[in-house]
């Protein structure tokens, strides 16, 4: 019985980093999930807000290129991301606003994983694109 003594915390010992490390894995998995569709809804929202401020609305977006409003709406829409880490680009591909022309709405965000102190510093980028009509 004595030479078993201490087995059970050297087999804890051995498995404890391979469990933690799977533990910080499923919730970084997880994290990077809830990011991308924070970012694909805020990329959203903000297109149908393009889409309805057109050059018959009041306040205008667009046409030109990387619009301040896209960007401000993007990143007030963006829960639980931060807004720095988040590039917005805009594009009106007619070059007008009008009524049915054309928006592009797309945004990046650099996520970064809690294991990235393993990973060296690894960031990954989330991407979203969306196309709407301008409605009014």
């Amino acid at each position: 019985m004595r030479g078993d003594a201490g087995q059970s915390l050297v087999e804890f010992a051995l498995m404890l980093p391979v469990l933690l490390l799977l533990m910080v894995g499923t919730v970084d998995v997880g994290r990077g999930f809830q990011a991308y569709v924070a970012l694909g809804d805020a990329v959203r929202e903000t297109a149908r807000q393009a889409a309805v401020h057109g050059s018959g609305a009041s306040v205008q977006w667009g046409p030109t290129a990387n619009d301040a409003h896209v960007t401000a709406d993007l990143r007030s829409r963006a829960v639980g991301l931060v807004g720095s880490a988040i590039t917005v680009t805009s594009t009106w591909p007619s070059g007008a606003n009008d009524q049915g022309d054309e928006a592009v709405i797309s945004a990046t965000y650099s996520f970064v994983p809690i294991a990235s102190t393993l990973l060296h510093g690894v960031t990954l980028p989330l991407s979203a694109t969306t196309r709407v009509f301008i409605q009014r």
